[in-house]
């Protein structure tokens, strides 16, 4: 029991650590095991049964900050676009805003999507950005990634690709997942966020 106290101890005392010297790398790494217990305990976990209880953690890429980008935004005319989710599972978003930045000295483009319930209801702060690179089959899930941005009308905000996470089609085969469109395709590696999760079929 004393070395499983001080065990903790010292974790405790390293995270307190981390959070003093790098305050960045610490929300970063903190949202991280608030998803892998998410995923270990909630009753809405997309895992089940056993995979649940075997599941340890997610595999990422280290926080880069440099990977913490403000893009420029560029207001979109507010077209729908069909995203094929499944089979028979096709799904109507709305173009609401591209997001413009640079990533190793090079020109990035991201369109940034709403659901077209949520449009017509108004809910246009929450958007949804999936999109593909050359990671993916590889380090990262085939499928693509996606990222959660909030946007107010500003004319330019922080774009966090360490946030970059897996859709839910990578834990369990009882979902269906929007497939991220050509537009955002990128040919830059995004070496950041959630790496493939390997622990299922």
């Amino acid at each position: 029991m004393i070395k499983i106290l001080s065990f903790l101890f010292l974790v405790s005392l390293t995270a307190c650590q981390l959070e003093d010297s790098d305050p960045y790398n610490y929300s970063i790494l903190r949202d991280r095991h608030s998803k892998d217990s998410f995923l270990k305990f909630a009753k809405e976990s997309p895992l089940e049964g056993v995979r649940q209880r075997d599941f340890i953690e997610l595999s990422y890429f280290y926080p880069d900050s440099n990977y913490r980008v403000l893009a420029t935004i560029e207001k979109l005319p507010c077209d729908s676009i069909k995203m094929l989710a499944g089979k028979d599972d096709v799904r109507t978003f709305i173009r609401l805003i591209k997001l413009k930045f640079s990533l190793q000295n090079k020109p990035i483009e991201l369109t940034a999507y709403i659901s077209a319930k949520q449009f017509k209801a108004g809910e246009t702060t929450e958007l949804f950005v999936p999109f593909k690179d050359p990671t993916n089959n590889k380090e990262t899930y085939g499928g693509g990634r996606y990222l959660d941005v909030k946007y107010q009308g500003e004319k330019t905000i922080w774009l966090d690709l360490n946030k970059a996470y897996n859709p839910y089609c990578n834990y369990s085969e009882n979902f269906s997942c929007p497939i991220p469109p050509e537009e955002n395709h990128l040919k830059l590696r995004i070496e950041a966020g959630e790496k493939l999760f390997k622990g299922l079929f």
